[in-house]
């Protein structure tokens, strides 16, 4: 399965004081540029994740997204992306 990831920029941002939690409230607007990556995911032997090709930092919100996905249902299958 191949998937976009559309890019954006920021051309504005305004960041808060943290509230009682410790998060900052942002202000921000995006937009959406011609430009985009391409994200490549097949169901490989083994378990978890296994990242393919250029070098990705190990905690990134895909690793993010699958942690929470394998928790949420343990039986899916291992992936490279």
């Amino acid at each position: 399965m191949t998937l976009l990831a559309p890019a954006k920029i920021n051309p504005f941002l305004a960041v808060g004081p943290p509230d009682e939690r410790g998060y900052h409230p942002l202000r921000t607007i995006f937009q959406a540029v011609g430009l985009y990556d391409e994200i490549e995911i097949e169901i490989e032997p083994g378990e978890g994740v296994e990242f393919v090709g250029q070098a990705v930092p190990a905690e990134n919100t895909v690793t993010k997204a699958l942690r929470l996905a394998y928790e949420l249902r343990p039986d899916l299958p291992h992936v490279s992306v």
